[in-house]
């Protein structure tokens, strides 16, 4: 199942690099910090003035409210609006690219440790990854997630494995009022790379027994 989930988080990656997105925008510091998600997660973009004309395909242009759009002279990208938080608004960008806005049930796989994985599947397909940093991060993320794809529900599965880190994120979890499923970890053992990630795509694939 391990290499089943690594094959599922590379699919995941080489589209995400397949993907061109532009940026126009006169804030800097969201700039900054869009620049900083893009190349990290490797996805290849470029920078744009408004009212500019671009040549070459573009997939999704991300643009400040109410300034001038540029031109496109080889396609008609799709247009993300910044909302200011540049990596909920490269989600909303990948999210529409992909056409995984609006699912009927969005799927959020958390493998419990010190550094929580957690995969997000919309309708089944892999969307996104994410290692995050505690309770409170898993619940803020899994909010963003809500906001970007607008599912028409969610259910979080949740590694029983680690009691010391599960029960913290599980009472966190309950506490928002989420619908959560405990997963039996005994089969999420994977490679080192990506490993909290792709356990955490393994238990999201998982059913559990429900926790009331």
């Amino acid at each position: 199942m391990g290499g089943l989930s690594l094959k599922e988080i590379a699919r995941l990656k080489r589209k995400e690099r397949s993907f061109f997105l532009a940026l126009c925008t006169d804030d800097f510091s969201f700039l900054h910090d869009a620049l900083e998600v893009l190349r990290d997660r490797k996805i290849p973009h470029s920078v744009v003035g408004s009212g500019a004309i671009v040549e070459g395909p573009v997939d999704c242009l991300i643009i400040d409210p109410g300034i001038e759009r540029p031109v496109f002279s080889s396609s008609s990208p799709l247009i993300v609006v910044s909302s200011g938080d540049a990596g909920k608004t490269i989600d909303m960008a990948l999210s529409g690219i992909m056409g995984a806005n609006r699912p009927e049930l969005l799927i959020v796989g958390i493998d419990p440790g010190k550094r929580p994985g957690m995969a997000f599947l919309a309708d089944g397909i892999l969307v996104s990854i994410y290692q995050a940093t505690g309770p409170d991060d898993i619940v803020s993320r899994i909010e963003r997630g809500r906001r970007v794809y607008h599912p028409g529900s969610i259910l979080v599965r949740l590694g029983n494995g680690d009691p010391d880190t599960r029960d913290p994120i599980l009472t966190r979890l309950k506490t928002e009022g989420l619908r959560v499923e405990l997963v039996d970890e005994s089969r999420t053992t994977t490679t080192r790379r990506f490993r909290d990630e792709s356990a955490a795509v393994i238990i999201g694939n998982t059913r559990g027994e429900p926790v009331n």
